[in-house]
């Protein structure tokens, strides 16, 4: 599935390397990016090639810097997140594929 522009995309380890190279693929096809990376350099890199990019430093290992990003997109994206809202996580090392519009309910 290609992302399609309005999708809102998730990308862990996105701030280098393969990641970087599918988050800004993404974000040339319309979709909206959220990088995450526990990364601070390569953040740094990223928004330097690329300042509109939306990054965030999480270690996904971390649950509760988990639950706290998600919180935190929940509030930012809530207008945009629908039923059909899927985050699409990737990370090559780790395989972290989530879809969560579940838990983005805004009832």
């Amino acid at each position: 599935m290609l992302p399609q522009k309005n999708d809102l995309i998730l990308i862990t380890g996105g701030a280098s390397g393969i990641g970087y190279g599918i988050a800004t693929h993404c974000k040339k096809r319309g979709a909206t990016v959220i990088i995450i990376d526990s990364d601070v350099n390569a953040i740094r890199k990223a928004l330097a090639d690329d300042p509109s990019l939306i990054c965030f430093k999480v270690d996904v290992s971390q649950q509760a810097e988990v639950a706290d990003i998600f919180k935190h997109l929940k509030k930012k994206f809530r207008e945009s997140i629908t039923s059909s809202t899927a985050l699409v996580c990737v990370d090559l090392l780790g395989n972290y594929g989530l879809r969560l519009s579940n838990s983005f309910n805004t009832q």
